[in-house]
């Protein structure tokens, strides 16, 4: 059931924040802070007063987050507030994110990272498929991980609608090559994923293999028999086997689509994810 948001008054949000005051992290127009609503534990965004950025990314996602989007692997919204400071309010989540997972390569085992990829194209195919909109910046540091390793999409600052008449410019810190001048069609989340996908499956933080993008090593990798990718692949992982791990690099290839060609729809991805050996 979606949750209905809240307009807060500044007091209100900075009292919720005075029950913990734990600084979640800083960041350029934005700071996070750990607060407390009644007896629930939230995470608080507060963004800068002097800053048209800041301004700017906080009306996006009090708009974005005000569509009610209902999916256990997308944070849940309590609701904005505005003062000397503009503030939104969501769900803490205690487990980290998945980049600071990434950089423990032993903190997830085989079957956690198949059920964490099944989760987050869960989720990703709820925004494109169902709700017509692409999140904009899928990236390790915006998928967060409960205690229970369930994933958790945050920071919609930069979701817009997958129709005619929106601008993908400036989304995402991954994007194919000339996508910054397309029109929003959800590729940029399936690239992401699928980036994604190849690092947790090769156990690495990198977006690229000697200087070489990731779709193109990882397409080397099935065309060209690529030693160094294919040596990645074959990297013993818990339960993994070669042929799961080619499995999970193939729906990648299939996220970032053939040059000239559209990538896989989601539901082809989620099938592929969902035949995994768990």
């Amino acid at each position: 059931m979606a949750f209905l948001p809240n307009t807060f008054t500044e007091d209100v949000v900075k009292a919720f924040i005075e029950q913990e005051g734990a600084v979640l992290g800083r960041g350029l127009y934005r700071d996070v802070f750990l607060g407390r609503m009644g007896d629930v534990q939230v995470a608080i965004k507060r963004y800068r007063n002097d800053s048209t950025s800041a301004n700017h990314m906080y009306a996006n996602e009090v708009r974005n987050m005000n569509r009610n989007l209902d999916h256990e692997n997308i944070v849940r919204y309590y609701g904005n507030a505005s003062g000397e400071y503009n503030y939104t309010v969501f769900q803490f989540i205690a487990g980290g994110n998945l980049a600071q997972r990434m950089a423990e390569p032993n903190l997830l085992n085989w079957r956690q990272i198949v059920r964490v990829l099944q989760q987050i194209a869960s989720g990703l195919s709820y925004l494109g498929d169902l709700r017509n909109f692409e999140h904009g910046n899928i990236q390790p540091n915006n998928i967060c991980l409960t205690d229970d390793l369930q994933p958790i999409i945050i920071d919609f600052e930069q979701m817009i609608p997958t129709v005619a008449g929106y601008s993908v410019q400036g989304c995402g810190n991954y994007h194919p090559k000339n996508y910054e001048t397309e029109q929003a069609s959800g590729k940029g989340d399936k690239y992401g994923f699928g980036v994604i996908l190849c690092q947790l499956v090769m156990r690495t933080q990198e977006t690229s293999f000697q200087g070489v993008i990731m779709p193109t090593a990882v397409r080397n990798a099935f065309h060209n028999r690529d030693t160094i990718v294919n040596q990645a692949l074959r990297q013993p992982n818990d339960a993994c086997n070669y042929v799961d791990k080619r499995r999970i690099t193939l729906a990648a290839l299939k996220c970032f689509g053939k040059e000239g060609e559209e990538p896989a729809t989601w539901a082809s991805i989620k099938r592929r994810l969902d035949s995994l050996t768990v």
